[in-house]
């Protein structure tokens, strides 16, 4: 049995069709003016799991984008996490989607790493990670961290990020996060104290 499933997806570069399908795997058979046909249940419960992480991040950026205007920096909070769009981070943490977890968590979980976590990370500037500058090895063997300060614009973004994700997850507040996992960051001391005067630590 041939099932119809009618979606509305804004899912970045999806052209040319044929192009993408590859990276969507057994999920899209066809795709015609926004109508998709599928053949089992297997590839309604993913298209159900793209829909329900789509409406996700759009729940995380209007957060975000509310809090980026309190503070002076309205583009960035339409611009912010355009990236989770694309084909490279959005089909991977919607495979991974449950709903109840982080998609990044699960996906580390399965394999051992995230290949939507790697590519978020790499292109948006928000994120601390992006200004680790790693440079060899001490003599105990440890990795040398060399952190580059981060520009204000994008630690008031990574605030509004923090506020915006605890307000669309529910998981408590951006000071409360922080303040259990600041040991796990590395941070430029001037970026570090930026940061911390805008948490209110």
């Amino acid at each position: 049995m041939t099932y119809v499933v009618i979606v509305y997806m804004p899912i970045v570069s999806m052209k040319p069709v044929k192009q993408k399908k590859k990276m969507v795997g057994k999920a899209l058979k066809k795709m015609v003016n926004g109508m998709i046909y599928v053949q089992s249940a297997k590839e309604i419960i993913m298209l159900t799991k793209m829909w329900k992480h789509f409406k996700t991040i759009c729940k995380h950026k209007w957060y975000v984008f509310l809090e980026c205007r309190k503070m002076g920096i309205t583009w960035q909070g339409i611009t912010h996490d355009l990236s989770k769009l694309r084909p490279c981070e959005f089909i991977p943490s919607a495979k991974y989607y449950t709903g109840t977890s982080s998609p990044v968590a699960n996906e580390r979980n399965a394999i051992g790493y995230s290949y939507a976590w790697r590519h978020h990370k790499g292109v948006n500037m928000h994120h601390w990670q992006w200004y680790i500058d790693p440079d060899g090895w001490d003599e105990n063997g440890q990795v040398i961290i060399n952190p580059a300060p981060m520009p204000d614009k994008y630690i008031k973004e990574m605030y509004c990020d923090m506020v915006g994700a605890a307000k669309a997850y529910g998981n408590g507040s951006a000071k409360d996060y922080y303040l259990k996992f600041q040991n796990e960051w590395v941070l430029h001391s001037e970026t570090k104290e930026k940061f911390e005067k805008l948490l209110g630590v």
